[in-house]
């Protein structure tokens, strides 16, 4: 249940990154993408198109460190003890 709230939330803020989105209220003019990243409290995302980013910059972005490499993938995590916060709760390790 609280996977699917995630996964709802997700959906939702990234309407809020399309300028043209009827229902981003935006008095600041602030772009969306960084409403979205006061909403998460973490910079996911440096400008509108997270998809063009590369895992590095990503990870580099949220601090998170390279764990392993191999010829296909590569691993990014971070254990943070609760330290940390997304959406305003608490967070126990960032993977990428």
């Amino acid at each position: 249940m609280k996977t699917s709230f995630f996964i709802l939330i997700i959906i939702f803020s990234a309407l809020l990154i399309f300028p043209q989105n009827i229902f981003a209220k935006n008095k600041n003019k602030k772009p969306g993408w960084e409403i979205l990243n006061e909403l998460f409290d973490v910079p996911i995302w440096a400008d509108y198109n997270l998809w063009d980013d590369s895992e590095n910059d990503v990870a580099k972005r949220l601090k998170i460190p390279n764990e392993s490499k191999t010829s296909y993938q590569v691993i990014y995590r971070a254990y943070t003890g609760g330290k940390s916060k997304v959406l305003d709760e608490p967070c126990y390790s960032f993977a990428l």
